[in-house]
């Protein structure tokens, strides 16, 4: 008998120091934050020799906290339907908590040279749309697009990262 109430000790203490059975029952994990719990717009910020660079911004327009990790999901469009798009990320993700209008964003930069087998003439069609696929989501939303892309449509893009962008 004497060791089956060892054993229980020894589970509570195992309990008492670890948490278990106690975070279960004192909070539930934070939902992720869903397409339909953000404000998405691409904010055009600055050029560079070749490059364009623009900001995605996140903003938790719900009424509830939530949490991103990862990087958006892209996908360039004209009025004659979606463009192959080429996302090479860039970076390293960590996990943020947006609490009710929190922002947060994910850098952008593409360029506007022809490479490759592309031509002086131009790059192929002039996207007038993106749509945004927030970390870990099925569903987008679409934004405006500010204009060329060269480089066979390729986005380098970075990590949804808390805040607003400290240049724009």
């Amino acid at each position: 008998m004497s060791y089956l109430i060892r054993g229980a000790v020894a589970a509570t203490v195992l309990a008492a120091v670890t948490g278990a059975g106690v975070q279960a029952a004192s909070a539930a994990p934070l939902p992720r934050c869903h397409t339909a719990d953000l404000h998405i717009t691409l904010h055009k910020l600055s050029a560079s020799a070749g490059h364009r660079h623009a900001d995605i911004n996140f903003v938790n327009a719900s009424h509830h906290t939530c949490r991103m990790f990862g990087f958006p999901g892209l996908g360039l469009r004209t009025a004659s339907g979606a463009l192959s798009t080429i996302t090479a990320r860039q970076g390293v993700a960590h996990q943020l908590v947006l609490h009710p209008g929190q922002h947060a964003y994910s850098r952008l930069q593409w360029g506007v040279v022809p490479v490759g087998n592309e031509n002086s003439t131009g790059c192929g069609p002039t996207p007038t749309s993106l749509r945004v696929i927030p970390p870990n989501e099925t569903t987008s939303r679409t934004t405006s697009w500010p204009g060329p892309i060269c480089g066979h449509r390729t986005i380098d893009t970075g990590p949804v990262t808390f805040g607003t962008d400290p240049l724009s």
